[in-house]
Parts: C-alpha cells; structure tokens; sequence
C-alpha cells in the first residue's frame, strides 16, 4: 500500500508539469528589417557611367541648326562642339556640324574663331561652298581683305550659281571700293545687281564707284535705282546732292 502511495505521489507532479509544458504557446521570433542599403548592391562606378551615358541617348537631342535659327546663336554652337567630339558622326554630319557651328559664332561676331573652325572643316571638304562664304564673311568683319577677296573668288568658282553670288560679288565691289580700284568695282557691284535688281544698297555703291569715275550720268542712274527701292539711303541721298550741286541744280 505504501508503495502505490509513493508511486502516485511521483506520477502526480510529473503530470502537473506536463500540462503546463503544453499550455506554453512559442514566443515569435523577432524579424529583422531590411533596409534598402541592406537589399540593394550599390552600383560600381563602372555600371554608374553606363546608366549616366544610357540616359544621354534616350533624352532628347538638341537640334544645332533650329537652335540657330531660333537665334540661340551661343547653344547652337555648344552642340556643334559636343557633335563634333562625338565619334560615331559621319564625315558629312561632321561637316555640316562645322557649317552651323561658323554660323552661330559669325553672329556672335568671333570672326576668329570662324575662321579657325571653317579651315577645320574645309579639311573635310576643300569646295564646301557654305564655308567659303562664312569664311569671306568674316574676313571682311575683320578688315582683312585680301584674305576674303580670295574667298569671295574662290565661292564663284566652286559655286558659279550659288544663292550667294549677289552678296559675294557685293564684298568683291566693297574691297575695290575700298582701295580705290573703281573700275573694278563697278564691275563687281554691276554683276550683283544683274543677279539681284532689289537690293537698294549695292545700287548706292555702283552710284559711288561710277561717280569716283567721272561717270554722272552712270552715278545718276544708280543713286536713282537706290532710291526707288530705298527712299532713305543715305549713301544715295548725299551722292545725288553731290551730282546736283556740281551740275548747278537747286533742290
């Protein structure tokens, strides 16, 4: 008898701890949070300048040549300069960089870098008719001109139908006007306005040289052509008052 008591005294609490074992729920675990820094790899610099150049390309390009005409003379130049450093242009897309990029800086007056440019790009083609002129142009700017006497010559001969042979023909006859070569002159001013009637001022200056020649009658006619297409010019103005003070004309 005494050793079932003893027995179930043992089962007993045996039992009774059991039961509180199993009533024991599992405590959760806590969960570590992540952070992005921890998710993410950083990127190397390598694969960072290929997302900065991948994004380049797909932006937008800047036009040169609408940017020009939009009179944004200084970006227009900015991203002939970028064209021109990027490797994949064509040699006619290089040249057409140079044209725009000579035209951008004509306007903003650095006549030295239009010419510095436009040798660069007549490398690529010596007859670029485009060139020639905006090198004549800025020669002439500059007071230079012998130099752009020999590019006005040089655009007649790559180009004898270019658009540009009136103005072209126009720094010829300003060039002689300026050394007194009046003779040839009034050639060069004759052959400009044959090619354009309208343009009032080079009328004015072949009234000028063909009254430096003697020629009154001439120098009438002319300063009377500039006048019809420009009542105020005054180049045309103070040479017929000339021509009417010599003939004893009261105006």
């Amino acid at each position: 008898m005494k050793t079932k008591i003893a027995v179930l005294l043992i089962v007993i609490p045996l039992v009774s701890v059991f039961a509180q074992t199993e009533n024991v729920q599992p405590q959760p675990q806590p969960t570590e949070i992540q952070t992005p820094a921890q998710t993410e790899r950083p990127q190397t610099a390598a694969e960072e300048t290929r997302a900065v150049a991948r994004s380049r390309r797909e932006a937008p390009r800047e036009d040169a040549l609408v940017l020009f005409r939009q009179g944004n003379y200084t970006r227009a130049a900015e991203v002939c300069l970028e064209e021109l450093q990027s490797s994949t242009r064509t040699r006619t897309q290089r040249l057409d960089s140079y044209v725009v990029l000579c035209w951008s800086l004509l306007q903003a007056d650095r006549f030295r870098d239009v010419i510095r440019y436009g040798e660069e790009g007549l490398r690529l083609n010596v007859n670029d008719a485009r060139l020639i002129f905006t090198m004549c142009e800025a020669y002439f700017a500059l007071k230079e001109y012998q130099n752009a006497l020999e590019f006005a010559q040089r655009y007649v001969r790559v180009a004898p139908t270019g658009d540009k042979l009136p103005q072209v023909y126009n720094y010829m006859g300003q060039i002689f006007l300026q050394w007194k070569e009046y003779y040839h002159a009034v050639t060069a001013f004759s052959t400009s306005v044959s090619i354009n009637p309208n343009a009032g001022a080079v009328w004015a200056s072949l009234g000028t040289a063909k009254e430096n020649l003697k020629d009154v009658k001439g120098a009438r006619e002319a300063y009377r052509r500039a006048l019809n297409l420009q009542s105020y010019n005054q180049t045309a103005q103070e040479g017929m008052a000339r021509l009417d003070r010599a003939a004893g004309v009261d105006r």
